[in-house]
């Protein structure tokens, strides 16, 4: 079994929500996929008892995934830390570091940093779990997402755009599913979730149902009516979609696996 701490939800201009990032934990460690887009990450991680990281995914480079990073990267110690991305984000990373810190810890980065440049369809072991990453052939930006097995649950992460069509045949049927979500049904015309390469309850529901997916795990939401929040995806979301639906909060845990 893993633990899927969820350190924020939000999508990328949120404000009382923390940008969308996410631990999953198991007995041998922690990956931490994303970083936020602020020093918040560290207060995030604390909350659960999280006070170092040896591995992070980036999805792709765009401000709320990759800022939360360099705060991080401030506080590295003497042990290694590995960084999982593609090559855009593997450029940004390296040219990047260069202008933040001073010499010193600039030195001490670079000594302990190990920034693994992903190809699509690699596969790492990582914390005795296996993933196999790949490119999500997102429409904006280049971004990576992976798929792995958990206790014979199939589990896979797009990131933060909607899946590619040409995936529909290789995800079909899958336990787990974790998927972006803009905003309500109702909001389509007024945020027009498809022309900023995000989903609406509506368009990503009817793409799980017919995916036949078991569960759905919708992050990345704007953050109106915060209180109602989670009822009111869940709700709207189940109107098109007929598994499970979780929409996490920040701070809230999911389990995956297990018997």
């Amino acid at each position: 079994m893993i633990k899927l701490l969820f350190l924020g939800t939000g999508a990328a201009s949120v404000k009382e929500l923390y940008n969308s990032c996410f631990v999953i934990n198991n007995k041998e460690g922690n990956l931490l996929v994303d970083t936020g887009g602020s020093i918040e990450i560290i207060e995030r991680l604390k909350y659960f008892n999280i006070n170092k990281i040896t591995d992070i995914f980036i999805t792709h480079s765009h401000t709320d995934h990759i800022l939360g990073l360099f705060w991080l990267l401030r506080r590295i110690g003497e042990s290694r830390l590995n960084v999982y991305c593609n090559d855009f984000v593997y450029n940004a990373i390296n040219e990047i570091i260069n202008y933040l810190y001073s010499k010193p810890t600039l030195e001490r980065i670079k000594k302990n940093l190990n920034i693994i440049k992903l190809e699509n369809k690699d596969k790492k072991v990582i914390n005795g779990i296996e993933y196999e990453f790949f490119d999500t052939y997102a429409r904006g930006i280049k971004q990576y997402g992976f798929k792995t097995v958990i206790d014979g649950k199939k589990l896979v992460f797009f990131g933060d755009e909607p899946i590619n069509s040409l995936y529909y045949n290789e995800f079909y049927n899958y336990d787990y599913v974790i998927h972006e979500v803009l905003c309500h049904s109702k909001d389509e015309d007024r945020i027009k979730p498809d022309k900023l390469f995000h989903s609406s309850t509506r368009m990503v529901g009817e793409v799980m149902n017919k995916l036949n997916i078991k569960n759905l795990i919708l992050i990345h939401t704007i953050e109106d009516n915060i209180k109602e929040r989670k009822n009111l995806y869940i709700t709207d979301t189940k109107k098109y979609f007929s598994g499970n639906v979780f929409v996490p909060d920040d701070f809230d845990i999911i389990e995956v696996g297990g018997k």
